[in-house]
């Protein structure tokens, strides 16, 4: 849109949402802005609060069709780099994501994320054979997780890891509880106390409910 049609983005925003639902059963959604996670970061957003925007000003796309067509065969990963290694991608942020959320306050320090990588033998290599390091960067800059750093009273810095915008909003709690669905509910006499679980750690939005 041209820069003096400010004013008409809801409209447009709002109607071009109705076309991407009907035609391509998609939708756009503003990115949540990062959490003030650290003191400094809280106290800063305090000073600022009367000029700090409450608008990310970012977007992206998400799937809104029913759960019953989001699989790979309608929804096949994209073929950048390759299909094979952007479903690694998306299977290893997704279970990264599913280790921050199920942490005490959604937070989970850095050496407890390398302990748990390395049990699955990728704290080294991922993706084929590229560093988990560098992998991590990318889910960085690309928003699904974010890196805290912050000193304590004792001099020593402690490093965390929180979820990011795109994070929250691609998967988020519903994609976590998905995922621990897959894995450990096989099992019709398990399925109660886990569905329990899922709901005392993520909350009442990973009920699940029937696709008609």
């Amino acid at each position: 849109m041209a820069p003096h049609t400010g004013r008409q983005f809801k409209s447009v925003f709002a109607e071009a949402n109705i076309q991407l639902r009907n035609v391509f059963g998609m939708e756009m959604v503003e990115l949540p802005l990062k959490e003030k996670v650290t003191v400094s970061q809280k106290r800063a957003a305090q000073r600022t609060q009367a000029s700090t925007s409450t608008s990310s000003n970012a977007y992206v796309l998400t799937n809104v069709l029913p759960p019953r067509y989001r699989n790979a065969t309608i929804i096949p990963p994209s073929r950048v780099p390759t299909s094979s290694t952007e479903s690694a991608y998306t299977g290893l942020y997704t279970f990264i994501l599913a280790l921050v959320y199920l942490s005490p306050g959604s937070s989970i320090s850095e050496s407890k994320l390398e302990s748990s990588l390395k049990k699955m033998n990728a704290d080294n290599h991922v993706l084929g054979g590229e560093k988990t390091e560098k992998v991590l960067r990318r889910m960085e800059r690309e928003g699904y997780i974010v890196k805290v750093r912050e000193r304590e009273a004792g001099g020593d810095e402690s490093v965390d890891y929180v979820v990011g915008p795109r994070g929250k909003v691609e998967v988020g709690e519903k994609g976590v509880a998905g995922l621990v669905r897959k894995v450990f509910g096989k099992k019709d006499n398990e399925k109660e106390e886990l569905e329990a679980r899922l709901v005392r750690s993520l909350g009442d939005v990973v009920l699940e409910k029937r696709d008609r």
